[in-house]
C-alpha cells in the first residue's frame, strides 16, 4: 500500500504569525488562568527551561526546541503551505505525550501558542503536521524515509510516539537556546542492514494486509517494531503495546481509562 505524504503546518513566509493554518484555524491557546492575575515574563531561554521542566513533570518524556523555519524549509515540506508551521522563525517544541494545554496554561501565562496535534489529519481537521519530519529536522529522531517510513530515536529506537508541535508566534528563534539545536541527527541510529531487515518484515506484513484479519495486521506492525534491535530494551510494556496497536479509538480510550483507574 502506498505511503501517504502529509501536508505541512501553516503559512508561507511573509504571512503574519497570527494567520490560520491552511483550511482551518490553528488551535490557538491564550495561556491564561481563571481567577489569576499573576503573569510570568520569561526571556526565551528561561521560558524553554521552565517548559522542559514542567513537561517532564507532567510525563512528557522527550521535548526538543528548534526553529520553525528549519521544518518549513525542509525538502519534503517546502512549497506545501498546508503543512507550514504558523510562524516561519518562531521557536517550536516537538512534544511527546499529553497534557499540553495544562502545562502551557500553568507556565506560559500571557503567551500565545499554536498547537497542532499528531493525530490531526487533513480529512478530519483540515490541516496536519508531518510530525516525523518535525522530529527529524529538530534532531529528536531519525526519520527513515527511504526504507520504512519509521522514526528511530537514538535511545528508544521505534518505541516512542509523537504527540504535538507547539509554536510560539510572538517569539523568534535566537542562538544559545537550551538544547543547542544543531539540526538533524548526522547518522541514523541503526545500520542500513538493520533498516533493510525491518523493511523486509514490513513489506511482508503489508502484502497480507487485505487478506488477514485486522488484529493479525496490527500484530504484524508489532513484529515490524520488534525487528529493530535499536532501543529493544525500551519496548512498550503490555498496556502500552495494547494501546498503541489497537485500531479502534473507542477501545484505546477504554485502555487509557483502565490504566488510570
Amino acid at each position: 500500500s502506498a505511503i501517504r505524504e502529509y501536508p505541512r503546518l501553516g503559512v508561507s513566509p511573509g504571512t503574519p504569525a497570527s494567520s490560520a493554518l491552511h483550511g482551518s484555524s490553528a488551535t490557538r491557546i491564550s495561556c491564561t488562568k481563571q481567577m489569576s492575575t499573576k503573569r510570568f515574563s520569561y526571556d526565551d531561554c528561561e521560558l524553554l527551561k521552565v517548559l522542559h521542566a514542567e513537561f517532564a513533570a507532567a510525563g512528557f518524556d522527550l521535548v526538543t526546541a528548534f526553529p520553525a523555519g528549519a521544518y518549513n524549509e525542509h525538502e519534503k515540506i517546502a512549497g506545501r503551505p498546508e503543512l507550514l508551521v504558523p510562524a516561519k522563525e518562531s521557536s517550536t517544541l516537538a512534544v511527546l505525550k499529553y497534557l499540553v494545554e495544562r502545562v502551557l496554561a500553568q507556565v506560559a501565562l500571557g503567551e500565545e501558542a499554536d498547537v497542532v496535534y499528531a493525530y490531526e489529519t487533513l480529512e478530519n481537521h483540515g490541516r496536519c503536521c508531518s510530525v516525523k519530519t518535525v522530529g527529524h529536522v529538530s534532531g529528536l529522531a531519525w526519520f527513515d524515509a527511504e526504507h520504512t517510513q519509521i522514526s528511530v530515536h537514538p535511545t528508544f529506537g521505534p518505541w516512542f510516539a509523537y504527540r504535538a508541535v507547539i509554536t510560539f508566534p510572538n517569539r523568534t528563534w535566537t542562538k544559545g537556546l537550551p538544547g543547542n539545536w544543531e539540526g538533524p541527527l548526522k547518522l541514523c541510529p541503526c545500520s542500513q542492514k538493520e533498516l533493510q531487515r525491518v523493511a523486509a518484515v514490513q513489506a511482508s506484513v503489508m502484502a497480507k494486509w487485505e487478506t488477514v484479519s485486522e488484529r493479525e495486521s496490527w500484530d504484524g506492525l508489532i513484529r515490524v517494531s520488534e525487528t529493530f534491535t535499536q532501543g529493544a530494551e525500551h519496548k512498550y510494556c503490555p498496556q502500552q503495546m495494547l494501546y498503541h496497536y489497537t485500531p479502534e479509538s473507542a477501545k484505546r480510550l477504554e485502555i487509557l481509562n483502565e490504566c488510570t483507574a
